[in-house]
């Protein structure tokens, strides 16, 4: 049996295991690249096949037959093919090096290339192969990013050849499916091309009209049905081609000269050029139906419907007599020996199927019906008794007698849900595919070859810009918006569509009056007449300027998006700072740059493990870190890092000191994608801030000692020199003393702080009895009478280190009074909130300048100081925000330029 139709497609899935002809054509051109980008005289290309084994689907240079152990490598060994197919990132190996890969070396021993380098291959379901290039030299980052478009090449054409490949699959699959159903089926069915004649016939065609497939083939309808004529059979195809679809009966004769009558249903094109038919014997049938029309008129017309059920009803008799189908369309079971229903029985029966809305509305057409003589033609919505809802059509003809009065009424019922339902859907389809051609800006034409003219719609118009007329446009119409440069090859191709063709399409411009230039796409289709001749032309027009525009913008930003990738990629890897993308959220993939690869080595591989990697870190006092606080999960939960201070420990036993920071990397919608850590080895930098911390100390204690026995030799010398001169210099000597230890005393405190070293001594302690004491003990009498304390009621006692915290209010105190304003009060206010005391010094005063907020708390920074003839280190502050951090509080500082300065910090309740 022939094919009945042309390719369809078909779901399904098509082998995915490569062949050597299936590659062997894009392997060419990938062998001839690689001789020109990477010196490589050796090109091996792996794909997996179903059973996770990489196999040698081609190869150029080397031996014509390479070792049989590299014709097949399974995945999962440590050979550089499995390991870069696995792994997804490239990797080169030279194979006289001791840790070179078994493959690498077997590769040399037979093409004699020693530097190696393989990239991967992704290929659709997540499965990767391998591509292999043997050089000449060395590998270079060159050889490697040329290796890896090669790659991303080959992915892309194998990708193409395996859906070309499953969509020939699927079609074969879908045509031999659908043969096997048009040579089962019990209906007739013939297939025609467009002149007519059948092309195919399935063998229940064949039973039917008595004849084999091949006397069938290359015969018209006509020839089956000679009494019909030839000119009622060129009219009927004629508006079959037109309309689609065509129905009726035929009376055919077999091949034994015997004749049948057949009713038949066609649809044109069903595939292009294809039209079919089905065909059924009803012969039995109309003869059982003409017998019963010349016995039942009444029952003659019940079947002028198919498939309805029929009523009679005897008005005179008030008799109703329902068909079995009439009863069955009503959700009941067909009476064996139907009797006659009264008219209340009926009007009971669809009383209990339908709302009181639908009775009164078959009521009324009733009443009109019989009230005119009319037919009666109504739909009625009914529930059955198994709760389905349905769509009837009732069809009814009124009888009169002699007398002129209502004697009887035959009608139908048919089932019309799935028909309305059907109508409805292609209302709604009808009027999608309208508004859908009106926003593509599509239009249509049509040219008649007869008049030479052609019929154009109004969205034709509004592509070329015209005003649209009624009546045919002549063809100096159209030349008239074209271009000069396109009309030559307008006219060429529209002259081969007449001469020869039967489609044609093509792209060209307009130029619309106003001078706007557009881009249009054309595609027309010929119809030809019984002659063969050029009858008209049917075609559609449609404007794709914005497409075309939109493409070219498109070309634009991928070229540009290539370059700033290629930039980026530049920058990254010339970055002093290591640099690790961390690629999706549950199994995250890592890459890095050069200079992460010299601080990390081995230490994190491409797929880390959290659990592993959090072994390897402490934070910068050897605590481990708990899950979920290294820095890339913090960053991976939204959080970004600024300067997170961590322990690398090296697999040799030393630690490395890492300035980390971190940020989510989200998507287009705010979802997180991943994560980019950056870090920077800071060790060298922890031992010299050691050292510095070390002999600051060391000076410190060391001063310590001479500056006391100065201060102890003024003070003896206060007490014995009564000469005024003398005595003035000797009280600068000790001021400038007590100065020096002061300055020992902050230099020991930073080193505590900066070493972890500084110990307190904590006890309960009542704070507002230590302020009280504190501004008692103030010798600047001048400046104790500006301090008021302001306190609030039931202030608990806390556990602190009370000559820590009267180092710290001492030391805001001070700074109030040397830079705020002179005279002004300086207020020490204590408030208690829920779960920690706030404690405040404000005054008075120019303020703090706000670029030097930032940088306030740090050491030997002097705010304000720096500008004026105050002298000191610039540690108070710095050593303050220590102890303050040191109780678990927070020193702040708000400061209004030229009106007020306020140091704030908090003290935790029951700490």
């Amino acid at each position: 049996m022939g094919k009945a139709f042309g390719p369809h497609a078909m779901d399904g899935s098509a082998a995915r295991d490569w062949t050597r002809e299936s590659v062997a054509e894009p392997f060419e051109r990938l062998y001839t690249a690689a001789l020109r980008a990477l010196d490589a005289n050796v090109l091996l290309l792996y794909l997996p096949n179903a059973r996770r084994v990489l196999e040698l689907v081609a190869h150029r240079g080397g031996p014509p037959e390479w070792p049989h152990p590299l014709h097949r490598i399974a995945l999962g060994t440590s050979s550089l093919v499995a390991r870069v197919a696995q792994g997804g990132t490239t990797e080169g190996a030279d194979a006289e090096a001791p840790s070179a890969p078994e493959d690498v070396r077997m590769a040399h021993a037979a093409s004699g290339a020693r530097h190696f380098i393989a990239a991967p291959v992704a290929l659709p379901g997540g499965r990767a192969g391998t591509l292999v290039a043997g050089l000449s030299g060395p590998n270079s980052p060159k050889t490697r990013g040329a290796l890896e478009a090669m790659a991303i090449l080959a992915a892309s054409v194998l990708e193409e050849k395996l859906a070309r490949s499953e969509a020939e699959a699927n079609a074969e699959a879908w045509q031999n499916a659908f043969q096997n159903f048009f040579d089962a089926t019990f209906d007739s069915i013939l297939v025609a091309n467009d002149d007519g004649r059948f092309v195919e016939a399935n063998p229940a065609a064949c039973s039917l009209l008595g004849r084999s497939r091949e006397e069938i083939l290359g015969l018209t309808i006509h020839e089956f049905t000679p009494a019909h004529g030839t000119a009622r059979f060129e009219e009927l195809w004629r508006r079959f081609l037109v309309d689609g679809i065509l129905s009726g009966e035929f009376t055919f004769v077999r091949g034994d000269g015997s004749t049948i009558d057949v009713e038949y249903r066609a649809r044109a094109n069903v595939v292009p050029g294809c039209h079919v038919a089905g065909f059924h014997d009803v012969t039995a049938r109309n003869r059982a139906v003409e017998q019963l029309r010349r016995n039942h008129e009444s029952l003659a017309r019940a079947q002028r419907v198919a498939r309805v059920g029929s009523l009679d009803w005897n008005i005179k008799q008030n008799q109703v007599v329902w068909s079995d189908e009439y009863y069955r369309l009503l959700g009941l079971e067909p009476s064996p020996s139907p009797s006659p229903r009264t008219l209340a029985d009926a009007n009971a029966i669809f009383a209990a199927r339908m709302s009181p809305e639908e009775q009164a509305r078959l009521r009324a057409a009733y009443e009109a019906a019989l009230e005119t003589g009319g037919s009666l033609s109504v739909d009625i919505r009914i529930r059955r008794p198994d709760g389905e809802e349905r769509l009837l059509h009732q069809e009814a003809d009124i009888e009169r007698d002699a007398a002129g009065k209502t004697a009887r009424v035959v009608g139908t019922l048919q089932d019309v849900t799935e028909q309305r339902r059907a109508e409805q859907e292609l209302r709604r389809s009808r009027e999608s595919l309208a508004r859908a051609q009106r926003m593509a800006h599509v239009g249509h034409w049509e040219w008649d070859a007869e008049a030479g003219v052609s019929y154009w719609s109004e969205e034709v118009y509004r592509i070329f810009g015209l005003p649209p007329r009624a009546g045919p446009e002549p063809p100096q119409r159209l030349a008239s918006v074209l271009l000069p440069e396109d009309r030559m090859r307008i006219l060429l191709g529209f002259r081969s569509l007449i001469e020869d063709g039967e489609r044609f399409a093509c792209e060209h411009r307009v130029i619309r009056p106003n001078g706007d230039l557009r881009i249009v796409r054309v595609e027309a289709e010929l119809t030809r007449d019984e002659a063969g001749e050029p009858h008209s032309v049917l075609g559609v027009v449609q404007d794709i300027t914005e497409l075309r525009r939109a493409e070219r913008e498109r070309e634009a930003l991928l070229k540009a998006l290539g370059d700033e990738r290629r930039w980026l990629r530049a920058v990254i890897e010339s970055s002093p700072i290591g640099i690790q993308l961390w690629e999706g959220v549950t199994s995250p993939r890592v890459t890095r740059n050069r200079m992460a690869d010299q601080i990390l080595g081995d230490l994190v591989d491409a797929t880390p493990n959290l659990d592993n990697l959090r072994k390897l870190v402490t934070r910068p006092d050897g605590t481990p870190i708990e899950p979920g606080d290294l820095t890339v999960e913090r960053a991976m939960q939204g959080e970004v890092i600024i300067g997170r201070e961590l322990i690398l420990k090296r697999p040799d036993g030393t630690c490395m000191h890492s300035l980390v920071n971190a940020s989510p990397v989200r998507d287009e919608t705010g979802a997180i994608q991943g994560a980019v850590v950056l870090f920077s080895d800071i060790t060298a930098m922890k031992e010299l801030a050691r050292l510095r911390e070390e002999w600051t100390s060391i000076v410190a204690h060391d001063l310590r000692q001479p500056i006391t026995t100065i201060l102890a030799t003024a003070a003896l010398l206060v007490r014995c020199v009564a000469e005024p001169s003398v005595k003035l210099k000797v009280e600068r000597i000790r001021s400038s003393a007590e100065r020096l230890i002061r300055m020992t005393d902050d230099l020991s405190d930073l080193s505590r702080l900066d070493t972890h070293k500084l110990e307190l001594v904590c006890a309960p302690t009542n704070l507002p009895a230590l302020l009280r004491q504190i501004v008692e003990d103030m010798a600047d009498e001048e400046a104790r009478a500006r301090v008021w304390l302001s306190i609030d009621r039931d202030v608990p006692l806390v556990h602190v280190d009370a000559g820590r915290i009267q180092q710290v209010v001492e030391n805001l105190v001070s700074n109030a009074v040397k830079y705020g304003k002179p005279g002004t009060p300086i207020a020490i206010r204590v408030r208690v909130q829920p779960a920690e005391i706030v404690l405040s010094v404000c005054n008075e005063g120019p303020g703090i300048d706000p670029e030097l907020m930032p940088r306030l708390f740090s050491r030997f920074q002097r705010g304000m100081a720096s500008t004026s003839r105050i002298k000191g280190l610039g540690l108070g502050l710095y050593i303050c925000r220590g102890l303050v951090e040191a109780h678990g509080g927070v020193l702040r500082v708000e400061s209004e330029p030229g009106q007020t300065t306020t140091f704030s910090f908090t003290l935790p309740i029951g700490a």
